[in-house]
């Protein structure tokens, strides 16, 4: 053997290696680790992972590995039709001392190369050769195989299958255990076409597409009988069409379809045809011609080795031949394929079945598919802009932006304003229906700047507003996941802010992170107001003029500058022009509390309580649920029903009653919304929970105020929102309750006293801590309706007790004396153990409140519960000590008896602890400064 050590630079990895290069006849592959590896990478034709081994294999490898791993270094390259640096590797290669196996594996390599070239008949007589020559090397098998290859290159598997038999003797004969190549011949004309293919996939899939197209071809080229080659060969146009290579594509896809029209894939290759011809030419003719060919196709049936791969394509086929038969006005035809359409639809599939019925409806009657101003101009982007509405009405928002797009940039670009401007409406909807907001926008304004006076701008202005509304939404409801930090903020500070001791707390309270973000909502909602007032100025007769004075009415109302006046107009503009509008019930009730809760006019808000209630007496219910169908899909999630307006106009007339001091009146009133209550989430199994209208009917019975007296002196702006927010929270309207209180917490009554503000923040932080039990989409609309998210799911505050917490320690904080301010202390204790298993600063919150509050209706709770948490904390000597203290000094509390049973569970848990850890000798065990006392 003749082993020369060799220094090289490797072209094809930029490697430097030291490597001797020998090789002994007739060696069994007894390897493992990296070698072993690379021989199974090359056995399934893994070239890309084979490649990746052996690079491996020369920068970190043995001396022999090294050697190796060089020698099949150049089947590698081959397997991966890297022919350029074959060349470099086999000129490399023959400035070295090789032994036999070493030079015969060279001239394979060479003559494998040279059969790949435009002169092969040499090569392939060179490789016929070394085959047949029964030398006993392993590269003689693999000249077999490489021969194998080439013949079913060129589509000659007679001469293929003869090379293989070849092979195989040869190793049978000669008992030659070979890395691979055994392997390879057994599988060349069966399963070797699906690990080729498989590899092919990956690279696909990794977005390496020269290098998969290069390898679906090698299977088309490799195994043309095998079922793989049909797939591999449907791939090769994918790939051009994904490398922006269209005219490539569209020719290899009618080369591919051409011999065999119904064959397997050919289905899916006159899909992508169509989608070529239509949004690369604009020919529209062509596609017609391939959807008819494959509609033909389906129609008179394929062959059962076809059928899988049409079954799959038939959906997108009858797609295809519906929208090109529409756009060319062949409305029979395309009603008949969408109806086909829709038989062959996937079961589940909603969202497409009702697309598809929408498109047959639209080909079955006689609108036209675009404005009357579009239909001059281009016949080309006439077809583009009516194929890409039907798309993004089928939802298939890709092919719509496939289509649209040439027809605002690139060389084909829309002469026409308003072709350009119809085209950015379409693609800002694609991107809408894609999550891609920010995009959306962009296009929608530029639909507007393309051509101003366009008369459908009026479905831009409002789909604009509504994305607008949107993105502000999205934008702060972000922020809500970085309440776990203010979460641990708080539970370190909160101790410190609650020691009310002599009104004077140790440390300001933390201002929790999101704690105004209905607030922040309507400030940033405010950027679609001007959407808004230029649809209702621009289109006075627009049918989504109601949609658009209701929501500019709720902008001018809550918004970052309110104009409540602004409000009114709009609202009442609505309610007195479209009294069935589906709007018009949630109007009322907005006129109803922009004119008590902003302009502070108790007449003005009277009258309107009233007068809604007339409307609703003579409303025409039919007439509002036919205007409600007419919007479609156009519907918004949070729309209010019939049902729920009833049930706040008789509220909010009970509250003005209430307001007035009306109490038999206001009992009427609530009687009256009791049948509409909103549906529980939940289900009373023993007993009965009442209603928030069962529980303001009996307070306003037993004549007992929902407010405390100290809130309803001082300033009376405070005092009416106050009152408001606590009949909304009796009546469960949390989010009401809370946008009432969160108002004056920003300045709406900058007279309010300490004790309206303290009330403010204690109301406030019930109401956070409520929206744990609020019923889903049954909110009223308005700024603290935090509209739907893309799913269509009613959006709200959250159940927020770090919020809570806040809010309690700023109540504390600015009234302690107040008569609430025990309660407020107890609740934040509450939050401290339940929410946050913080035993220590919860205890510490409710001994404070014995001491400063020893007589209040929660000094017994507080008691007990100081006991309850040292217990479940596994403190049973301070349990103890809380427990004794409580039957001592609270000996007729309500809480005496499970105190008892609780201390005697205290001074057993107590006993054993200290059997299993007596206390050291002489002393006594030590008790925690925690107690009680």
């Amino acid at each position: 053997m003749n082993v020369r050590r060799l220094l090289f630079a490797a072209p094809w990895g930029g490697v430097c290696c030291l490597l001797p290069i020998a090789m002994a006849r007739g060696d069994a592959p007894r390897e493992g680790g990296a070698l072993a590896g690379l021989y199974q990478a090359i056995a399934n034709e893994r070239y890309v992972e084979a490649k990746q081994c052996a690079d491996g294999i020369l920068r970190q490898g043995s001396p022999d590995d090294r050697t190796k791993a060089t020698l099949y270094y150049g089947r590698v390259l081959l397997g991966l039709g890297q022919h350029r640096e074959v060349q470099q590797y086999l000129a490399m290669m023959g400035r070295q001392t090789l032994d036999d196996e070493g030079r015969q594996r060279m001239q394979v390599y060479e003559s494998w190369l040279g059969a790949l070239g435009p002169k092969p008949e040499a090569a392939l007589a060179r490789l016929e050769a070394i085959a047949q020559s029964a030398a006993p090397l392993e590269s003689t098998a693999e000249a077999a195989d490489a021969l194998a290859i080439v013949h079913l290159q060129r589509g000659e598997p007679e001469k293929a299958q003869k090379a293989v038999e070849t092979g195989l003797a040869f190793l049978e004969y000669r008992k030659l255990k070979t890395p691979y190549i055994e392997t390879l011949l057994r599988g060349r004309l069966g399963g070797g076409a699906q690990r080729l293919f498989e590899t092919a996939e990956k690279l696909r899939n990794d977005g390496k597409l020269v290098d998969a197209g290069r390898v679906f071809s090698q299977v088309c080229q490799l195994c043309p009988q095998s079922p793989w080659a049909h797939l591999a060969g449907y791939r090769v146009g994918q790939c051009l069409s994904d490398l922006g290579r269209f005219d490539a594509a569209e020719a290899h896809f009618a080369a591919f379809v051409g011999p065999m029209p119904s064959g397997p894939w050919r289905g899916q290759a006159c899909v992508a045809l169509v989608d070529l011809a239509f949004e690369q030419r604009r020919d529209l003719a062509a596609a017609a011609r391939h959807a008819q060919s494959a509609t033909d196709a389906l129609d008179k049936g394929v062959a059962k080795d076809a059928k899988d791969s049409w079954d799959k394509a038939a959906l997108e086929i009858r797609v295809r031949q519906g929208v090109v038969s529409l756009v060319q006005g062949h409305r029979d035809r395309a009603a008949k394929a969408f109806e086909a359409a829709r038989a062959v639809a996937p079961g589940g599939s909603t969202r497409l079945v009702l697309g598809l019925e929408r498109l047959r409806q639209l080909a079955s009657d006689s609108s036209p598919l675009l404005p009357a101003e579009l239909a001059e101009g281009d016949a080309s982007e006439i077809a583009a802009l009516s194929a890409g509405r039907l798309y993004n009405l089928l939802s298939h928002h890709e092919r719509a932006v496939a289509v649209l797009e040439p027809l605002l940039t690139g060389k084909i670009r829309s002469p026409s304003r308003p072709h350009r401007a119809m085209a950015a409406l379409e693609l800002a909807r694609a991107r809408t229906a894609s999550g891609k907001k920010a995009d959306a926008a962009v296009f929608y304004q530029r639909s507007l700047k393309e051509d101003p006076a366009a008369r459908w701008h009026d479905e831009t202005l409002r789909e604009l507003a509504l994305l607008t509304e949107r993105i502000a939404e999205d934008q702060i409801l972000a922020g809500w996941t970085k309440r776990a930090a203010a979460s641990v903020e708080t539970t370190g500070r909160v101790s410190g802010a609650l020691d009310s001791n002599g009104g004077r707390p140790k440390a300001p309270a933390p201002a929790p992170a999101e704690h105004d973000v209905i607030w922040d909502v309507a400030v940033v909602r405010s950027a679609a107001l001007p959407h808004w007032l230029r649809l209702t100025d621009q289109f006075p007769r627009s049918p989504r003029l109601p949609e658009a004075l209701y929501h500019a009415g709720k902008l001018l109302a809550e918004g970052g500058q309110p104009a409540p006046d602004k409000a009114v107009a709009a609202f009442e503009r609505l309610v007195e022009r479209y009294p069935n509008s589906p709007w018009t019930g949630d109007a009322h009730v907005w006129l109803f509390d922009v004119k008590l809760e902003h302009q502070l006019d108790l007449d003005a808000a009277e009258a309107h309580a009233d007068r809604a209630i007339r409307w609703l007496e003579r409303l025409d219910e039919a007439a509002t649920a036919k205007d409600l169908a007419r919007l479609g899909d156009d519907a918004p999630a949070g729309l209010r029903t019939v049902r729920q307006v009833k049930y706040d106009v008789y509220l909010r007339a009970g509250l003005l009653q209430y307001l007035r001091q009306k109490p038999k009146q206001a009992a009427e009133c609530f009687a009256k919304a009791k049948p509409f209550t909103p549906p529980r989430d939940f289900v009373v199994v023993q007993g009965t929970i009442p209603t928030g209208i069962e529980r303001l009917i009996a307070a306003v019975e037993s004549g007992e105020p929902l407010t405390p007296p100290c809130v309803l002196e001082g300033d009376p702006t405070a005092k009416l929102c106050l009152m408001l927010a606590d009949v909304y929270h009796e009546a469960e309207q949390w989010e009401k309750s809370f946008t009432l209180c969160n108002r004056l917490l920003h300045g709406a009554a900058p007279r309010a006293t300490s004790e309206q503000r303290s009330w403010a923040f204690f109301r406030r932080g019930r109401n956070y801590y409520c929206f744990e039990f609020e019923s889903g989409g049954q909110r009223r609309g308005g700024v603290q309706d935090l509209g739907a998210d893309d799913a269509g799911n009613p959006r709200a505050l959250h159940f927020d007790p770090v919020a809570s917490l806040n809010d309690y320690v700023a109540s504390v904080k600015l009234a302690p004396q107040a008569e609430w301010a025990d309660n407020a202390m107890f609740l934040a204790g509450n939050i401290l153990w339940n929410h946050q298993r913080n035993a220590d600063a919860a205890i510490a919150v409710w001994q404070r409140l014995l001491r400063v509050y020893p007589k209040s209706e929660e000094a017994d709770r507080s008691a007990y519960f100081i006991g309850v948490a040292y217990q479940w904390s596994g403190d049973p000597v301070n349990a103890e000590r809380a427990y004794e203290d409580f039957v001592k000094t609270r000996p007729s509390s309500a809480f005496a008896s499970e105190a008892r049973e609780r201390l005697v569970e205290a001074r057993e848990k107590r006993r054993q602890q200290e059997e299993r850890e007596p206390p050291p000798k002489g002393k006594s065990k030590d008790v925690s400064p925690k107690s009680t006392r």
